[in-house]
This record gives C-alpha cells, structure tokens and sequence, in this order.
C-alpha cells in the first residue's frame, strides 16, 4: 500500500504533492500541474470512468492518476522525439481501432456464444468421446488430388457405394480400403476415438451428431466427398457443470473452435444483409499486377502504401472507399497488413476484411459510454508502452543498464508534478 503524507514514495521515488488551496469550484476541477500547466479532470476522465474512480479511496485514485501521468509524460517525450511518425504508430488511433472490433466481437459473437445454452450442449459434447472411420473421395480440382473425376461422378459413386454398405453387400472397412483416398484405408477407414475439437470440419460436426453405427450422407470438403462411420462411444468423466464452465469458455474462445466460426460466420452474414457492399475487382485487378512488376512478384498488403494512383476500390451503403482510405486502414495496425499477395483474389479477401473490420468499427457506436472510455483508456496505455519501449530502445543505445524502472524514475524526475490532493479526496 502506498503511504501519503505531504511527501509519498511511488516506486522508490518522491514525488512532491502540494496542498491547492481550492477555495472555488474552478480550482477543484484541476486535477495535477506538470511543468506549471494545468490539467484538469475533464481531460482524464476522457479515459478513466468517473464513477469507477470516484469509489476507489485516496491511495488508489493517487497510484491511478500518477499512471496516468506517467504515460502522459512518455507519450509527451515520445512525440516531442517524433518516434511515433519514424515507426508508423500514429496516436492512440493506432490501438483504438482494434479494441473497437474486439468489444463488438465480444458484445455480437462471445456473449451469445457463451450463453448457458450453449454451455450446456458443449459440456454434452466434451463429456463422451467417439471412434469414427471414414472414407473420402476426391474429385477434379481438389486439394491436393490430381484425379479427373468429376464432382457429379463422385457424388453418384460415394452413393453408390453407402447403398452397398447399408444393404451389406460390402463392410464399411472394405469400402474404405477398395475406393477411401486417404492413408487411414489401409486400416479400413478407421481413424481412432476422437473428442469434439479434435476433429476437422465439417466432419467433426456430422460425426458427433449421427447416432452409433450409422452412416453419414456423403460430406463435402475440400478433399472431396466423405462418408463417415460412428463404430463407439466411450464416456469421459468431467467436472461438475458449474466447476468447469471457465474451461469451457477458455475452449470456446479459441480461434480453431467450430463454434466460433459458426457463430463469426453468422455476424459476417449480418454485415452482408444490413449493408450494401461492392468492391471494385476490376480495379484492385489492375492494381495487382502493377505492384507485382514494380515488386518482383514480392507482394504484400503493405506495399499499398506506395501506390500512386486514385481511384475507388469498394463501396459500402452510399459512402466510397478510396485508395487513400485504404491506406488509412492499413495505417491502424490491421491484422492484414502483413499478408503477402500471390493473386488478385488474395487482395480482394484481404479488402473484404477489411472493410468488414470496418463496418465492426462502426457498430461500436452502439456500445455504452463506460465501455467506450475503457476502451480508450486501454489504447491510452498500449499507446505509452509501446512509445516507452522505443525510448528505452533509444536510451540504450547511449547509457548502459537502462531499465522500464530507471527509465521512468528518471522520466518523472526531469518534470515537475504537483498533484490536487483535495480533489482525490472528493467523493464525486
């Protein structure tokens, strides 16, 4: 616990708190003077929630604002250094865009996802495990298969074949070993006991879902048809329901779930019924194979950023996207950024992203004010810690042993701070 008198210690270093004299309602809205200007609260509570603050006590308030400081100080050196420009970090923007599309993902994709509901049926699923065999026919212009049989032959085979099965004229392991194109035909199909997860789509889902030794409809993918047999069912033990929701939730949350999916797919299908989207393949056609010569077929969504030419790549409801917003985009720390290009297609999927991270940012509006200033707030920080880490980067290069603490210590040393003590004793 920190310790206050007129004189605190915070992190080993004495930072002095003058006493206001606050004789009217102006001065009590000053929140701390740096350098002989003041800072008032309105400012701060831009990024930490009035009320929130308001319910902690004195030591809590003190070690909240003098963070606040702290970053305010890094950001303030940071920019004066022009850091933020030479590496590309262009405000707290940078950060902000992204925390958006999180709290609606959260709000229109996790929330409803991790409903009891939902809980219920994966603790169903989670509590048995299932042996399948399978046998899987490609056709023409599948992965990986350089067979000539076309879709619609295949189709009539793998039926075919299920009739065979059904009426016994031949087992499921035989069928698997005379047409299966996988390595597991060797041992009749059979795959192994598997639990929901571990399987990929969308076998896993007709698999946990058709009853013990029956027989899935042909199944399509990307290697071609699929027949699927569930030859047992083994119980696993679980933890109480109640005991073992955290674990369920951290299972959901991973990216791989077929639940997630299931339910982005469906927030993307919104996207698509609630806007008019339209994206200008012919244009972002040309301007592939223009940054293809200028980069050697080395292409990646950041070479847009050199593209000269204007022009309009999408349209979304009546507003036109434009190259310069694109690369605006790009700007924000886009999750794309970085994906290398080898067709037109690669670009038109990585536009669609984008603009549906977009369109995501958009919805925020809709999100309360407490959790838009926690948003900010959090982007606030990322914003200062990343900005310290490239002073400190800079630091090193003149003074040995430099470390976050004695950066910051010294950070604070070099200013003057004097904090309204009677403001973080009020109550509202």
């Amino acid at each position: 616990m920190i310790k206050y008198n007129k004189i605190f210690y915070i992190t080993n270093l004495l930072i002095l708190i003058t006493l206001f004299s606050c004789t009217n309602k102006e001065n009590t809205k000053i929140l701390f003077t740096l350098n002989g200007i003041n800072h008032y609260a309105e400012d701060f509570f831009l990024y930490y929630d009035q009320e929130s603050f308001f319910n902690k006590n004195f030591n809590e308030k003190s070690e909240i604002v003098n963070n606040y400081i702290l970053n305010k100080l890094i950001i303030d050196e940071a920019e004066r250094l022009n850091l933020h420009i030479k590496n590309n970090i262009i405000g707290i923007d940078y950060f902000m865009d992204n925390l958006l599309v999180d709290a609606v993902i959260e709000e229109k994709v996790w929330k409803p996802l991790l409903n009891q509901r939902n809980l219920e049926i994966l603790y169903s699923k989670l509590s048995k495990e299932i042996g399948v065999k399978h046998i899987v026919m490609p056709f023409k212009g599948c992965h990986r298969n350089n067979t000539e049989r076309s879709k619609e032959e295949t189709l009539l085979l793998i039926n075919d074949i299920r009739k065979k099965i059904n009426e016994n004229e031949i087992s499921f392991s035989e069928a698997a070993k005379n047409y299966s194109n996988d390595p597991s035909s060797i041992n009749g199909g059979n795959l192994g006991y598997f639990r929901w997860g571990k399987l990929f789509e969308p076998i896993q889902s007709v698999a946990f879902k058709i009853n013990l030794r029956e027989i899935s409809e042909p199944i399509l993918s990307r290697f071609g048809y699929h027949l699927v047999y569930v030859y047992g069912v083994r119980n696993i033990a679980l933890p109480d329901f109640e005991n073992y929701i955290d674990d369920m939730e951290s299972f959901l949350r991973k990216l791989e779930s077929p639940e997630f999916y299931n339910a982005f797919n469906k927030f993307e299908q919104t996207m698509d019924e609630n806007h008019e989207i339209w994206i200008n393949e012919q244009f972002l056609d040309r301007i592939y194979k223009e940054l293809s010569l200028e980069n050697d077929k080395k292409l990646y969504m950041k070479s847009i950023l050199n593209y000269q030419d204007l022009g309009t790549i999408a349209k979304v409801d009546d507003q036109l996207l434009t190259i310069q917003w694109l690369k605006d985009e790009l700007k924000k720390n886009n999750p794309v950024v970085n994906s290398k290009i080898k067709k037109t297609k690669d670009l038109i999927i990585n536009i669609q992203d984008i603009i549906y991270r977009y369109i995501t940012r958009l919805e925020s509006i809709h999100l309360e004010n407490k959790q838009l200033v926690e948003i900010k707030n959090k982007a606030f920080i990322q914003y200062a810690i990343t900005l310290r880490n490239k002073l400190i980067n800079l630091k090193i290069n003149t003074i040995n042993n430099v470390t976050i603490q004695s950066f910051e210590d010294s950070l604070r040393l070099a200013n003057s701070i004097i904090i309204n003590e009677t403001f973080l004793k009020n109550n509202n």
